[in-house]
């Protein structure tokens, strides 16, 4: 917000918050005062803002203070709510232990390259550690090439390969469009007859809507995320934060 525009909009606040202040007032500013007064007004608050700088930017600063801890609970009191629908969702796909004790979640864009650095570290993670379910949650938000792939690959999951599928694309390099991804779903052994119909599903679609609709409740708004217990990661962390993270939600 540039300066010109942050003072009108101070000077829209004050007139409103004196309008509302005045007892038996329900007009607005615009209807009781003149054009006269209202410039008389306005010169006062510009008056004051040019001396009292420091003031309207403390009250700024607060103000978007008060905002993000009012976000930052209520993406958390989501994240409490909505428990089952991103831990349990039996649509989406999972790796590792089905019955592990400590669940993480990813949402992830197959053509995002740091969910492509973080694919390592995943697939160590559910070598290494018998007791851990890993959920997939497929959010393309870079392209539309993102969400053929995402459609792919929650297809492949009909024909029991999705893990296959999950991991070539991931580790794949390119645009990823429909001819990169069939090829590379025809080399992991996947009919691609089948796929192709089934990757226009009204369930497959509905399944990426739902998972958009999560990372929207969550405050999610890149890739890679990553979710164990109530603790939420936004972008690539590394295998010892991921561990930490895991031992703390078995000690909780």
């Amino acid at each position: 917000m540039n300066e010109f525009s942050l003072r009108r909009g101070l000077i829209t606040s004050c007139l409103a918050t004196l309008m509302a202040l005045a007892p038996g007032v329900t007009a607005t500013a615009e209807e009781i005062l003149s054009d006269t007064q209202r410039a008389a007004v306005e010169a006062l608050i510009e008056r004051y803002i040019q001396e009292n700088p420091d003031h309207i930017l403390d009250s700024v600063r607060q103000y978007r203070e008060r905002e993000e801890t009012r976000i930052a609970a209520e993406q958390q009191s989501n994240l409490s709510n909505l428990k089952r629908e991103i831990q349990f969702d039996p649509a989406a796909p999972v790796a590792g232990n089905s019955e592990g004790s400590v669940t993480v979640v990813e949402f992830f864009d197959y053509r995002c390259g740091y969910c492509k650095a973080s694919l390592e570290m995943v697939m160590n993670l559910i070598r290494e550690d018998p007791d851990v379910r890993v959920v997939f949650k497929e959010l393309p938000i870079l392209s539309a090439e993102s969400a053929r792939a995402a459609q792919a690959a929650l297809a492949a999951q009909r024909q029991g390969r999705y893990l296959d599928l999950h991991y070539a694309m991931m580790a794949s390099r390119g645009q990823l469009d429909d001819k990169q991804i069939f090829d590379i779903a025809s080399e992991v052994g996947l009919d691609l007859q089948q796929l192709k119909a089934d990757m226009e599903s009204p369930e497959i679609l509905a399944l990426i809507d739902t998972n958009k609709s999560l990372a929207g409740a969550l405050g999610i708004g890149g890739t890679p995320t990553f979710i164990v217990d109530d603790q939420i990661f936004r972008g690539a962390i590394d295998a010892a934060t991921m561990r930490k993270a895991i031992a703390e939600a078995r000690a909780g």
